[in-house]
């Protein structure tokens, strides 16, 4: 009687848990309601990560001390050996001893002195380490994972920590259970639900006529679905300064990172999206939404595109009554830890906008997507494999164009303000050097300045100037 009845009750578990568990998500998504139990849920990993950093270095300091040993042992024995020798008689002959890592040669002269000899092969190891400062710059490394500070137990991070310690193998193999068949499954169920919601609402949307009642119908419905999607990704988002958010007919920039920023900024506000045009299920997603409202999205390599865009941006800024414009002005997406330059064509177009900053915690998962390497899909069912999906976003005071400023001007002073209120690094570089080779403009001004430096006339020491009228 007991085993039916833990087989039952086992059983009605496995079947009505994860329903239980869906129906709390969707309806706590939909509703914009705020339980308590995800931020439980992010302390709780905390907690576990800390445990992870301190069993790593309490490993490593073992390590350290057995190499230290270990290098003690060897170099007192070659003391021991050196002593011998010099008892033998070696002292005064003519021998090549080894120092460090075989940079110098040493060879007694006549008088018993050292002298050191240098050959040019010397230098490799200096030229290696110059190149590899140079491979390792400050654009290169923002179009890659940026390295944690301590492992957040999974194994796609840049260091691999499982033969450390049988703690931290266990701990993963435990983690690795929960997110692969309780957390995915989950997700991938809430994911369709929210697609399925947001395709059914922008169709339904598309066919209200123009007015109020529409743009307020897909100001709630698209809140909604960005609600449902961003649960598939057991999204926490910390807003700040709201009384700033922006407001009908204005623009938003705010930095990219991923076109979860999107999901992330729609949770709070309902925007007119402008973007790159893309094609699979981001093409299908970008769909959806043009049903709806009037989003723009165009190929940032034709240029007729980009004055079209212009010309509707300034005809969608016009009209307080419509949603406000969101564009990400980098163009690409940058691994959080920076934000690059900002193309002026945006700025061009209103002389006030809205700042936004996004800082993502990496620590429960990177979200940087390396378009380069894995597809969307593919990005998105990483993200669900990962523990969460944790950030910030600061809402800035309105920015004004002022008066005598050009539009680059203006991008880079907004471009500043958003790099310090989130704590990323301001760079100059533009953010397709990912994709393009520097531009040749960009390389003869370097190569200008540099010839400018070289060919400068020195002044005339007056003694010369002496000696020359002499010899005439």
């Amino acid at each position: 009687m007991v085993v039916d009845w833990v087989k039952e009750v086992s059983l009605n578990v496995i079947i009505y848990l994860p329903m239980l568990i869906v129906v709390y998500l969707l309806t706590v998504s939909t509703l914009g309601l705020k339980t308590g139990f995800s931020r439980c849920y992010v302390r709780l990993l905390i907690h576990i990560f800390e445990f992870c950093r301190q069993t790593i270095e309490k490993e490593e300091r073992k390590i350290r001390l057995h190499r230290l040993r270990s290098t003690d042992w060897e170099t007192s024995s070659s003391d021991e050996e050196d002593l011998q020798l010099n008892r033998e008689g070696f002292h005064g002959s003519s021998k090549e001893i080894k120092t460090g890592p075989e940079f110098f040669h040493r060879s007694s002269d006549d008088e018993g002195d050292y002298v050191q000899e240098f050959d040019l092969s010397h230098i490799f190891d200096f030229a290696c380490k110059g190149i590899e400062a140079v491979v390792d710059d400050q654009v290169t490394k923002r179009f890659s994972t940026e390295e944690l500070q301590t492992w957040n137990l999974l194994t796609r991070t840049n260091k691999n920590y499982l033969n450390v310690s049988y703690k931290l193998l266990f701990l993963w193999s435990i983690g690795w259970i929960i997110r692969f068949t309780v957390l995915l499954p989950i997700r991938l169920f809430i994911f369709l639900c929210g697609m399925a919601y947001l395709v059914a609402s922008t169709a339904f949307v598309g066919l209200v006529s123009e007015g109020p009642f529409k743009r307020w119908l897909y100001a709630h419905t698209s809140v909604i679905s960005f609600r449902i999607l961003s649960r598939s990704l057991s999204a926490i988002i910390n807003y700040h300064d709201v009384h700033y958010k922006p407001k009908g007919g204005s623009l938003c920039v705010a930095n990219h990172t991923s076109p979860l920023d999107v999901l992330i900024l729609h949770n709070d506000n309902s925007y007119a999206l402008v973007g790159q045009l893309h094609t699979g299920f981001l093409g299908f997603f970008e769909n959806s939404l043009n049903r709806a409202t009037s989003h723009c999205f165009f190929d940032r390599f034709e240029v007729k595109d980009r004055s079209a865009v212009i010309r509707k941006m300034q005809q969608h800024i016009e009209d307080p009554n419509k949603l406000p414009i969101l564009i990400f002005p980098e163009g690409t997406c940058i691994n959080n830890s920076a934000v690059m330059m900002f193309k002026k064509g945006s700025f061009e177009v209103v002389d006030i906008v809205y700042p936004v900053a996004i800082k993502y915690d990496q620590i429960f998962g990177d979200p940087f997507w390396d378009s380069s390497r894995y597809g969307y899909f593919t990005y998105i069912l990483r993200m669900m494999t990962s523990w969460a999906i944790v950030c910030d976003v600061y809402y800035m005071q309105p920015m004004t164009r002022m008066e005598n400023e050009s539009a680059v001007d203006f991008a880079n002073r907004v471009k500043k303000a958003i790099a310090s209120r989130g704590g990323l690094i301001d760079l100059d570089w533009d953010g397709q050097l990912k994709r393009q080779r520097v531009k040749p403009e960009m390389r003869a001004k370097v190569q200008s300045e540099y010839s400018r430096k070289i060919s400068a006339v020195r002044r005339p020491d007056p003694s010369e100037l002496f000696l020359t009228a002499n010899a005439n």
